[in-house]
């Protein structure tokens, strides 16, 4: 024999039982055991029956999300044509401001009448009477006006 044929005889694994019959040893399996008296069919069932609940649940908080989503749609859309009324109003407003405004500065720029009928001892004419009266119904309105924008 030679030096290399004498290593390989020392190096190589020598058969074991196992080996013999074709299947590796088998090794023993780690956790808890199964009971004899319980079939697997059982465990299955139990498998099945948890997985069926557990979708029923999550079916149930989906369909609840999906009524908060379609409550919080609804809202937003309320609030939406709520905002654009008040947008209008306020729209109204200004413009109710403006033609105030408008108003005011022609009547203040308005020449005085030259139409003054001769009245009693110191009471003002009736034009002059009419115009200051036009006028404190303008600033009156302009005083509401710029309230209600405010």
């Amino acid at each position: 024999m030679s030096s290399s044929a004498a290593i390989a005889s020392h190096t190589r694994k020598q058969p074991t039982p196992a080996d013999e019959a074709g299947s590796p040893p088998k090794k023993k399996a780690a956790g808890r055991k199964p009971a004899d008296t319980a079939p697997l069919t059982h465990q299955q069932a139990l498998n099945r029956a948890n997985g069926r609940a557990f979708r029923d649940r999550q079916k149930q908080h989906v369909a609840g999300l999906e009524r908060q989503v379609a409550e919080f749609h609804q809202i937003t859309n309320t609030l939406r044509d709520t905002l654009a009324a008040r947008d209008a109003e306020l729209a109204t407003a200004k413009h109710r401001l403006l033609d105030a405004e408008l108003e005011r500065a022609l009547v203040a720029a308005a020449p005085p009448l030259s139409l003054h009928a001769p009245s009693q001892a110191g009471a003002a004419c009736q034009n002059c009477a009419a115009t200051t009266a036009k006028l404190g119904f303008a600033q009156s309105q302009l005083v509401v006006l710029q309230t209600e924008l405010e």
